[in-house]
């Protein structure tokens, strides 16, 4: 960082400390291009229906403890569950759509899909 921006070492460090300390930064990581490791991302709009406490509670762990789902949240209004997956091929995909299907048939209305086409 130093180097592109043409600053010193000491001031980056002083800027980035100062940006964690003040909420803006709070963790580090990086991020893969999946697509290079044979596998593509996905996006399912997951439209539910009386999505009791325990139910939802069942959904969140299964999204916590799959392998190819990278992350879910609960978007306010509708109730929408946003997932991203990443998998290996499409069939791999559609099989993850039918598992999540079966197994909250009960909370899930509808559902719509985004398949990557491209990774910019």
């Amino acid at each position: 960082i130093a180097k592109k921006t043409n600053k010193s070492i000491d001031v980056v460090q002083y800027r980035k400390k100062m940006l964690e300390k003040n909420g803006y930064m709070y963790s580090y990581g990086i991020s893969l291009d999946s697509s290079k490791f044979g596998y593509s991302m996905n996006v399912l709009f997951l439209y539910m229906q009386n999505m009791a406490p325990v139910r939802e509670n069942a959904i969140s762990n299964f999204f916590q403890n799959h392998p190819n789902i990278r992350w879910a949240h609960k978007a306010i209004g509708q109730q929408i569950i946003l997932v991203e997956t990443l998998t290996n091929s499409q069939k791999n995909f559609q099989n993850l759509i039918t598992e999540i299907k079966n197994r909250f048939s009960d909370i899930i209305s509808s559902y719509d899909s985004i398949v990557e086409f491209e990774n910019f």
